[in-house]
Protein backbone atom coordinates (compact mmCIF):
# COMPACT_ATOMS: atom_id res chain seq x y z
CA UNK A 1 0.00 0.00 0.00
CA UNK A 2 1.72 3.31 -1.39
CA UNK A 3 -1.21 5.79 -1.78
CA UNK A 4 0.71 9.09 -2.32
CA UNK A 5 -1.93 11.61 -0.06
CA UNK A 6 -1.86 15.41 -1.87
CA UNK A 7 -3.20 18.33 0.12
CA UNK A 8 -3.26 20.87 -2.73
CA UNK A 9 -5.09 24.05 -3.10
CA UNK A 10 -6.42 24.36 -6.41
CA UNK A 11 -6.67 22.14 -8.90
CA UNK A 12 -3.36 21.18 -11.00
CA UNK A 13 -2.50 21.92 -14.58
CA UNK A 14 -2.47 18.78 -16.66
CA UNK A 15 -0.96 17.93 -19.41
CA UNK A 16 0.27 15.14 -21.99
CA UNK A 17 -2.76 13.14 -20.51
CA UNK A 18 -3.75 10.87 -23.44
CA UNK A 19 -3.33 7.81 -22.20
CA UNK A 20 -5.78 8.82 -19.23
CA UNK A 21 -9.24 8.93 -18.78
CA UNK A 22 -11.47 11.21 -16.65
CA UNK A 23 -14.26 9.26 -14.87
CA UNK A 24 -16.54 12.69 -13.03
CA UNK A 25 -19.77 13.16 -11.41
CA UNK A 26 -21.74 15.11 -14.85
CA UNK A 27 -22.92 17.51 -12.01
CA UNK A 28 -19.44 18.95 -11.28
CA UNK A 29 -20.36 20.77 -14.49
CA UNK A 30 -22.55 23.01 -13.43
CA UNK A 31 -19.53 24.64 -11.33
CA UNK A 32 -17.62 26.77 -13.41
CA UNK A 33 -13.86 26.16 -12.42
CA UNK A 34 -14.48 22.56 -12.30
CA UNK A 35 -15.93 22.75 -15.34
CA UNK A 36 -13.21 24.38 -17.45
CA UNK A 37 -10.88 21.55 -15.19
CA UNK A 38 -12.71 18.57 -16.74
CA UNK A 39 -12.72 20.05 -20.49
CA UNK A 40 -8.70 19.90 -20.39
CA UNK A 41 -9.22 15.63 -20.51
CA UNK A 42 -9.32 14.44 -24.26
CA UNK A 43 -10.59 11.31 -22.66
CA UNK A 44 -13.37 10.91 -20.16
CA UNK A 45 -16.26 9.60 -18.82
CA UNK A 46 -19.97 11.17 -16.97
CA UNK A 47 -21.43 9.56 -14.61
CA UNK A 48 -24.62 9.73 -12.14
CA UNK A 49 -23.68 10.11 -8.64
CA UNK A 50 -25.21 7.79 -6.05
CA UNK A 51 -26.13 4.52 -5.29
CA UNK A 52 -27.83 3.57 -8.44
CA UNK A 53 -24.41 3.82 -10.03
CA UNK A 54 -22.87 1.38 -7.93
CA UNK A 55 -25.48 -1.52 -8.81
CA UNK A 56 -23.98 -4.17 -10.22
CA UNK A 57 -26.55 -4.58 -12.86
CA UNK A 58 -25.90 -0.97 -14.21
CA UNK A 59 -21.63 -2.60 -14.57
CA UNK A 60 -22.17 -4.13 -17.83
CA UNK A 61 -23.15 -1.36 -19.89
CA UNK A 62 -20.98 0.91 -18.18
CA UNK A 63 -17.91 -1.29 -19.04
CA UNK A 64 -18.70 -2.00 -22.68
CA UNK A 65 -19.43 1.69 -23.20
CA UNK A 66 -15.82 2.13 -21.27
CA UNK A 67 -13.90 -0.25 -23.54
CA UNK A 68 -15.40 0.14 -26.46
CA UNK A 69 -14.25 3.98 -26.00
CA UNK A 70 -11.24 4.13 -24.02
CA UNK A 71 -9.62 0.44 -23.89
CA UNK A 72 -6.09 2.78 -24.77
CA UNK A 73 -6.39 4.05 -21.04
CA UNK A 74 -3.47 3.22 -18.70
CA UNK A 75 -5.12 4.94 -15.65
CA UNK A 76 -7.87 6.50 -14.35
CA UNK A 77 -8.48 9.94 -12.56
CA UNK A 78 -11.70 9.56 -10.76
CA UNK A 79 -13.54 13.28 -9.72
CA UNK A 80 -16.43 13.22 -7.31
CA UNK A 81 -18.18 11.75 -4.30
CA UNK A 82 -18.44 8.34 -2.35
CA UNK A 83 -20.31 6.74 -4.63
CA UNK A 84 -18.54 7.66 -7.50
CA UNK A 85 -15.08 6.33 -6.09
CA UNK A 86 -16.35 3.43 -5.86
CA UNK A 87 -17.79 2.84 -9.08
CA UNK A 88 -15.00 3.97 -10.59
CA UNK A 89 -12.21 2.84 -7.98
CA UNK A 90 -13.77 -1.09 -9.04
CA UNK A 91 -13.50 -0.11 -12.66
CA UNK A 92 -9.61 0.31 -12.67
CA UNK A 93 -9.68 -2.76 -10.53
CA UNK A 94 -10.86 -5.03 -13.10
CA UNK A 95 -10.06 -2.72 -16.15
CA UNK A 96 -6.88 -4.79 -17.92
CA UNK A 97 -6.70 -6.81 -14.59
CA UNK A 98 -5.69 -3.61 -12.56
CA UNK A 99 -4.42 -0.18 -14.03
CA UNK A 100 -3.36 2.56 -11.53
CA UNK A 101 -6.04 5.23 -10.09
CA UNK A 102 -5.96 8.95 -8.75
CA UNK A 103 -8.59 9.87 -6.51
CA UNK A 104 -10.28 13.48 -6.37
CA UNK A 105 -12.82 13.76 -3.87
CA UNK A 106 -15.14 16.26 -4.41
CA UNK A 107 -17.12 16.11 -0.71
CA UNK A 108 -16.24 16.37 2.37
CA UNK A 109 -17.27 13.01 3.31
CA UNK A 110 -15.25 11.70 0.11
CA UNK A 111 -12.22 14.10 1.12
CA UNK A 112 -11.86 12.01 4.95
CA UNK A 113 -13.40 8.36 4.15
CA UNK A 114 -14.13 6.67 1.08
CA UNK A 115 -11.27 8.26 -1.34
CA UNK A 116 -8.87 6.30 1.41
CA UNK A 117 -8.07 2.93 2.06
CA UNK A 118 -8.32 0.83 -0.99
CA UNK A 119 -11.62 -0.39 -0.86
CA UNK A 120 -14.24 -0.77 -3.84
CA UNK A 121 -17.53 -1.81 -3.69
CA UNK A 122 -20.93 -2.46 -5.60
CA UNK A 123 -24.29 -3.41 -4.77
CA UNK A 124 -26.31 -6.31 -5.21
CA UNK A 125 -29.88 -6.29 -4.70
CA UNK A 126 -30.18 -3.38 -3.18
CA UNK A 127 -27.58 -4.24 0.06
CA UNK A 128 -24.61 -2.10 0.65
CA UNK A 129 -20.65 -2.61 -0.69
CA UNK A 130 -22.16 -6.57 -1.75
CA UNK A 131 -19.08 -7.26 -3.90
CA UNK A 132 -15.68 -5.18 -3.91
CA UNK A 133 -11.86 -4.82 -4.22
CA UNK A 134 -8.75 -3.96 -2.39
CA UNK A 135 -7.14 -1.58 -4.85
CA UNK A 136 -4.94 1.21 -3.67
CA UNK A 137 -4.79 4.49 -5.36
CA UNK A 138 -1.55 5.32 -6.42
CA UNK A 139 -2.48 9.05 -5.26
CA UNK A 140 -5.06 10.88 -3.55
CA UNK A 141 -5.58 14.71 -4.68
CA UNK A 142 -7.92 17.01 -1.32
CA UNK A 143 -8.30 20.23 -3.31
CA UNK A 144 -9.14 22.57 -1.75
CA UNK A 145 -10.50 25.04 -4.17
CA UNK A 146 -12.69 21.63 -5.06
CA UNK A 147 -14.16 21.30 -1.43
CA UNK A 148 -14.47 24.78 -0.67
CA UNK A 149 -17.69 24.33 -3.79
CA UNK A 150 -19.57 22.09 -1.62
CA UNK A 151 -23.30 23.89 -0.04
CA UNK A 152 -23.32 23.53 3.94
CA UNK A 153 -25.93 21.00 3.97
CA UNK A 154 -22.79 18.35 2.84
CA UNK A 155 -20.22 19.01 5.75
CA UNK A 156 -23.53 18.07 8.04
CA UNK A 157 -24.16 15.29 5.61
CA UNK A 158 -20.58 14.00 6.70
CA UNK A 159 -21.01 14.90 10.44
CA UNK A 160 -21.32 11.20 11.82
CA UNK A 161 -17.88 9.89 9.55
CA UNK A 162 -16.06 12.84 11.45
CA UNK A 163 -17.45 12.11 15.07
CA UNK A 164 -16.25 8.68 14.13
CA UNK A 165 -12.93 9.24 13.60
CA UNK A 166 -12.65 11.81 16.30
CA UNK A 167 -13.88 9.44 18.92
CA UNK A 168 -11.74 6.95 17.33
CA UNK A 169 -8.31 9.61 17.23
CA UNK A 170 -9.35 10.79 20.64
CA UNK A 171 -9.95 14.26 22.63
CA UNK A 172 -7.71 16.47 20.47
CA UNK A 173 -9.73 15.37 17.68
CA UNK A 174 -12.82 16.18 18.97
CA UNK A 175 -11.61 19.87 19.92
CA UNK A 176 -11.02 20.62 16.73
CA UNK A 177 -14.57 19.40 15.37
CA UNK A 178 -15.62 21.82 17.91
CA UNK A 179 -13.93 24.73 16.70
CA UNK A 180 -15.70 24.01 13.23
CA UNK A 181 -18.36 26.04 11.48
CA UNK A 182 -21.09 23.33 11.23
CA UNK A 183 -23.98 25.62 10.99
CA UNK A 184 -22.13 27.66 7.62
CA UNK A 185 -20.36 23.80 6.50
CA UNK A 186 -17.01 25.50 6.98
CA UNK A 187 -14.06 23.47 8.51
CA UNK A 188 -10.52 25.05 9.33
CA UNK A 189 -8.61 23.34 6.61
CA UNK A 190 -5.68 22.46 8.21
CA UNK A 191 -7.19 20.67 10.79
CA UNK A 192 -8.57 17.70 8.06
CA UNK A 193 -5.00 16.48 7.64
CA UNK A 194 -5.23 14.58 10.83
CA UNK A 195 -8.57 13.40 10.15
CA UNK A 196 -7.54 11.96 7.27
CA UNK A 197 -3.95 10.85 8.87
CA UNK A 198 -5.58 8.35 12.05
CA UNK A 199 -7.34 6.54 8.60
CA UNK A 200 -4.03 5.60 7.18
CA UNK A 201 -2.48 4.71 10.65
CA UNK A 202 -4.96 2.05 11.20
CA UNK A 203 -5.29 0.73 7.35
CA UNK A 204 -1.58 0.64 7.29
CA UNK A 205 -1.69 -2.42 9.85
CA UNK A 206 -4.26 -3.90 8.78
CA UNK A 207 -5.01 -3.02 4.80
CA UNK A 208 -6.43 -5.67 3.83
CA UNK A 209 -8.63 -6.45 6.85
CA UNK A 210 -7.19 -9.62 7.67
CA UNK A 211 -6.54 -9.13 11.34
CA UNK A 212 -9.87 -7.57 12.47
CA UNK A 213 -7.50 -4.30 13.56
CA UNK A 214 -9.31 -2.35 10.44
CA UNK A 215 -12.92 -2.90 12.21
CA UNK A 216 -11.94 0.06 14.31
CA UNK A 217 -13.36 2.37 11.36
CA UNK A 218 -16.60 0.42 11.21
CA UNK A 219 -17.65 2.45 14.76
CA UNK A 220 -21.53 3.20 13.95
CA UNK A 221 -21.54 1.63 10.50
CA UNK A 222 -23.53 -2.01 11.91
CA UNK A 223 -27.10 -0.27 12.76
CA UNK A 224 -25.94 3.11 10.17
CA UNK A 225 -25.49 0.97 7.48
CA UNK A 226 -29.05 -1.02 7.69
CA UNK A 227 -30.37 2.51 8.17
CA UNK A 228 -28.79 3.84 4.82
CA UNK A 229 -29.62 1.21 2.69
CA UNK A 230 -33.71 1.00 3.73
CA UNK A 231 -34.34 4.41 4.54
CA UNK A 232 -32.27 6.22 1.96
CA UNK A 233 -30.52 8.29 4.67
CA UNK A 234 -27.36 10.27 3.64
CA UNK A 235 -24.31 7.50 5.05
CA UNK A 236 -23.09 10.28 6.98
CA UNK A 237 -25.90 10.76 9.40
CA UNK A 238 -26.76 7.65 8.76
CA UNK A 239 -23.70 7.28 10.82
CA UNK A 240 -24.21 9.53 13.28
CA UNK A 241 -27.24 7.73 14.19
CA UNK A 242 -24.51 4.59 14.58
CA UNK A 243 -23.40 6.30 16.72
CA UNK A 244 -25.53 7.11 19.06
CA UNK A 245 -26.22 3.13 19.18
CA UNK A 246 -23.31 1.99 19.68
CA UNK A 247 -22.03 4.76 22.43
CA UNK A 248 -25.55 4.04 24.21
CA UNK A 249 -24.70 0.25 24.02
CA UNK A 250 -21.17 1.22 25.54
CA UNK A 251 -22.99 2.84 28.37
CA UNK A 252 -25.03 0.20 28.76
CA UNK A 253 -22.37 -2.39 28.86
CA UNK A 254 -20.68 -0.17 31.45
CA UNK A 255 -17.30 -0.12 28.79
CA UNK A 256 -17.98 4.09 28.43
CA UNK A 257 -19.09 6.08 31.68
CA UNK A 258 -22.75 7.80 31.55
CA UNK A 259 -20.90 11.05 32.20
CA UNK A 260 -18.66 10.91 29.34
CA UNK A 261 -21.34 9.76 27.11
CA UNK A 262 -23.47 12.63 28.35
CA UNK A 263 -20.60 15.14 27.75
CA UNK A 264 -20.16 13.51 24.00
CA UNK A 265 -23.48 13.97 23.71
CA UNK A 266 -23.03 18.27 24.72
CA UNK A 267 -20.12 19.01 22.83
CA UNK A 268 -20.55 20.52 19.27
CA UNK A 269 -21.18 19.12 16.53
CA UNK A 270 -23.58 16.52 18.44
CA UNK A 271 -25.69 19.02 19.84
CA UNK A 272 -26.27 20.88 16.55
CA UNK A 273 -26.75 17.78 14.52
CA UNK A 274 -28.85 16.36 17.28
CA UNK A 275 -30.86 19.19 17.08
CA UNK A 276 -31.39 19.33 13.36
CA UNK A 277 -31.95 15.61 13.48
CA UNK A 278 -34.55 15.73 16.60
CA UNK A 279 -36.74 18.41 14.70
CA UNK A 280 -36.77 15.87 11.52
CA UNK A 281 -37.67 12.55 14.21
CA UNK A 282 -35.31 10.35 11.97
CA UNK A 283 -34.86 9.06 15.10
CA UNK A 284 -38.61 7.87 15.29
CA UNK A 285 -38.55 7.18 11.57
CA UNK A 286 -35.14 4.37 11.64
CA UNK A 287 -36.54 2.95 14.72
CA UNK A 288 -39.63 2.44 13.43
CA UNK A 289 -37.83 -0.67 11.29
CA UNK A 290 -39.08 -4.21 12.38
CA UNK A 291 -36.50 -6.60 13.94
CA UNK A 292 -36.75 -8.99 10.95
CA UNK A 293 -35.89 -6.47 8.51
CA UNK A 294 -32.67 -5.22 10.42
CA UNK A 295 -31.90 -8.83 10.73
CA UNK A 296 -32.16 -9.49 6.99
CA UNK A 297 -29.42 -6.72 6.46
CA UNK A 298 -27.27 -8.32 9.17
CA UNK A 299 -26.93 -11.83 7.79
CA UNK A 300 -25.43 -9.90 5.03
CA UNK A 301 -22.83 -7.92 6.90
CA UNK A 302 -19.40 -8.67 5.79
CA UNK A 303 -18.85 -8.54 9.43
CA UNK A 304 -21.33 -11.29 10.28
CA UNK A 305 -19.51 -14.87 10.63
CA UNK A 306 -21.85 -17.85 11.50
CA UNK A 307 -23.60 -15.21 13.43
CA UNK A 308 -21.64 -13.39 15.04
CA UNK A 309 -20.93 -9.77 13.89
CA UNK A 310 -17.51 -8.26 14.65
CA UNK A 311 -18.86 -4.73 16.34
CA UNK A 312 -17.21 -1.38 17.76
CA UNK A 313 -17.95 -0.28 20.77
CA UNK A 314 -16.44 2.91 22.97
CA UNK A 315 -14.71 2.54 25.90
CA UNK A 316 -13.80 6.16 25.93
CA UNK A 317 -12.71 8.98 23.11
CA UNK A 318 -9.04 7.61 21.77
CA UNK A 319 -10.37 3.90 22.47
CA UNK A 320 -12.35 1.51 20.73
CA UNK A 321 -13.15 -1.80 21.25
CA UNK A 322 -13.92 -5.19 18.44
CA UNK A 323 -16.14 -7.56 20.38
CA UNK A 324 -17.67 -10.42 18.89
CA UNK A 325 -21.35 -10.07 19.72
CA UNK A 326 -24.72 -12.35 18.76
CA UNK A 327 -26.63 -10.74 16.34
CA UNK A 328 -29.71 -11.34 18.97
CA UNK A 329 -27.57 -9.24 21.15
CA UNK A 330 -27.55 -6.53 18.23
CA UNK A 331 -31.74 -7.12 18.45
CA UNK A 332 -32.17 -7.04 21.92
CA UNK A 333 -30.17 -3.54 22.60
CA UNK A 334 -32.16 -2.31 19.60
CA UNK A 335 -35.32 -3.05 21.45
CA UNK A 336 -34.16 -1.64 24.79
CA UNK A 337 -33.15 1.54 23.02
CA UNK A 338 -36.48 1.41 20.71
CA UNK A 339 -38.49 1.33 24.33
CA UNK A 340 -35.96 4.05 25.62
CA UNK A 341 -36.87 6.18 22.56
CA UNK A 342 -40.55 5.85 23.07
CA UNK A 343 -40.31 6.69 26.25
CA UNK A 344 -38.75 9.84 25.71
CA UNK A 345 -41.43 10.93 23.17
CA UNK A 346 -44.23 10.04 25.66
CA UNK A 347 -42.55 12.18 28.37
CA UNK A 348 -42.25 15.58 25.39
Amino acid sequence: MKTKIKILKKLPVMKNHHSELLIYDQYLMKIPLIKKWIETFPSRYAVKSGEKLKSIDQLPSHLEHLIKNFSFAQKIYILGGGSVGDFGGFVASIFKRGIPVVQIPTTWLSALDSAHGGKTAMNVGGFKNQIGTYHFSEEVWVIQAVLETQPAIRLFEASGEFMKTAIIGGESLLKKLQSWNWKAGKIRWSDLKSFIELKYKIVKQDPFEKKGFRYQLNLGHTLGHVWEAHFGIPHGLAIFHGLLFDIAWSVQLKLLSPQRAFDLMDEMPWSYVWDEEFKKKTDLKIYSLTEAKIRSYLIKDKKNKQGLISFTLVEKPGKVLIKKVPMEDILREYRRQQRTLQELYEEL
